[in-house]
Parts: structure tokens; C-alpha cells; sequence
């Protein structure tokens, strides 16, 4: 009757290691490792009879073409489609942010650190971007933040530095989005992009956002490389973020076929010595 006791509680705690770790969602404590945004200044215009035309038109309605060449790293915050891709020019930075069809907003914030014993995920005066309607403000891009716990929890900022356009598709939109490297903006505390610095950045969306378990960040940093002559150090192109998404969405899935595996290799042998007994 003990050993019998003794089998089945060995049994239901493989089961609920099992269970709790594919329940494990990722949190805000994932930092997905830096996104690398290169160079494009020497081939930032394409000359014509008309003059000289951005490679990057924020408002054709089209994902410009170069985008095809740009590295995308995941990003789980914008959900099952979720990514982000960003290169810059002689004075702007651009960013093409993929996320499902099905979410209301995404955000992006710089600064906040949510990760360690004393994160806060929202600091005052953090330089914030929001595109859609969230539940308690409507904001049009540009705008930093109130604070924690604050309502609204975001200030719009005077001096609206981004412009961005909405591209929509079936299952996924994405935002097409351009800002000055260096706005001037200090009373909208809009964040500066420099040259090999890093800045650490957070997303969220209205279904990935606090408490819902799956907002992570990236540090963002601008490479001297141009994007037409870049070449990766290894024959193997994996970032940092998506190799760390890779461990996230995987490493539950292998521990319940190990621990499932234990517990198949294991069983007998407990049966069986308990029938001896």
C-alpha cells in the first residue's frame, strides 16, 4: 500500500512538472538580445528623371522593397506573427514592426528596464510610440510616458516626431515607421540614436502587455555596417533575439518529451519492484 502510495506520487509529479512547464509563459523578464540596425545611407535615394526618391516612403501604402534584405527578429510581444526589422539613414531611422491582425495596438517603449527584483515596467517620462487605440487614450505615434499605474498612462507628445503608416494584410498588419535619428526633442524626452550605443526598448500590445506574460525587449544598436556590404562574421546567420525566442518556444517542448520519456523508462521498474514487495 506505501509503495503503491509512493508510485503514484512519483507519477503525479512528473505530470504536474509536465503541465507546469508547458504553462510557462514568457514574461517580461526576456531579454531577447540586441537587433542589429545597419547602415542604408548610400543607398537611402534611387535617382531618376524626377530627382532623387526615398527608398522608404512612409505613406505609399507598400512595404518598400527593401525590407527584403533586412534581418527580422522575433518578437512574441506582437504575437504569433510578431517581428521587427529597423535600418537607418544619414539623419532618419526606420522600423517595420509586424504584428497579428488581430490586435488593436502595439507599443514601444526605451528605457524601462522590467527585468530583475526591482523592475518597474513603466517609467515616467519614458520616450513611448503607440499606433492604435488603447482602453484608455488614442494616440498618434509620438508620446512618453505617465508613469506606473497612472491614467492616462501615456502623455501624447507636442511635437509629434514619427510618422508611420498602417499596411494591412489577412492574418498579420504591419507599421511602416520613420523618426529622426536625433529630434532635439527634450521636452517629449524622445530618445537619441547614436552611433554603437545601446538602447534597451520594450513592447507590448492590448494582448501581450503587463501582466499578460509575454512582453520582452531587445537593445537596439546601430552598426557602422552598411546593409549593402554586410556580410555575418559566421556561415550561419542566427541573431541573439531569435535564437533566445528558439529556447523560449522550444525548451518547454523538449523537457515534457524527456520528462515523458523518464516516466515511460521508469514505470516498470517501479511496478515491478513493488509487486516483489
Amino acid at each position: 500500500m506505501i509503495n503503491n502510495l509512493r508510485l503514484g506520487s512519483i507519477i503525479k509529479s512528473v505530470l504536474l512538472i509536465i503541465v507546469l512547464s508547458l504553462g510557462t509563459p514568457i514574461n517580461a523578464t526576456n531579454n531577447l538580445g540586441t537587433v542589429e540596425i545597419l547602415n542604408i545611407s548610400s543607398g537611402e535615394y534611387t535617382d531618376s528623371l524626377f530627382g532623387r526618391n526615398p527608398v522608404i516612403t512612409i505613406g505609399d501604402n507598400i512595404v518598400s522593397e527593401i525590407w527584403t534584405d533586412v534581418t527580422a527578429y522575433d518578437n512574441p510581444s506582437f504575437g504569433s506573427n510578431g517581428e521587427v526589422k529597423a535600418v537607418y539613414g544619414s539623419t532618419d531611422i526606420y522600423f517595420l514592426f509586424t504584428f497579428d491582425s488581430t490586435l488593436d495596438w502595439i507599443a514601444v517603449q526605451f528605457d524601462s528596464d522590467n527585468t530583475g527584483e526591482n523592475a518597474i515596467p513603466m517609467q515616467e517620462d519614458d520616450d513611448m510610440w503607440v499606433m492604435g487605440n488603447t482602453d484608455h487614450v488614442s494616440t498618434n505615434g509620438d508620446g512618453y510616458s505617465a508613469g506606473q499605474g497612472i491614467s492616462p498612462f501615456i502623455y501624447n507628445d507636442m511635437q509629434n516626431d514619427v510618422s508611420y503608416e498602417l499596411i494591412q494584410n489577412e492574418n498579420y498588419n504591419q507599421i511602416e515607421l520613420k523618426r529622426s535619428l536625433d529630434t532635439s526633442d527634450s521636452l517629449g524626452n524622445d530618445v537619441i540614436f547614436e552611433l554603437e550605443t545601446d538602447i534597451l526598448v520594450m513592447y507590448a500590445s492590448n494582448r501581450y502587455h503587463k501582466a499578460e506574460n509575454q512582453i520582452v525587449q531587445h537593445n537596439y544598436y546601430l552598426l557602422n555596417e552598411s546593409l549593402f556590404d554586410y556580410s555575418p562574421s559566421t556561415s550561419e546567420e542566427i541573431s541573439t533575439a531569435n535564437l533566445g525566442v528558439f529556447f523560449v518556444k522550444y525548451l518547454n517542448i523538449n523537457l515534457m518529451i524527456f520528462l515523458l520519456i523518464t516516466l515511460i523508462l521508469i514505470s516498470p521498474k517501479i511496478l515491478l519492484k513493488w509487486r516483489k514487495s
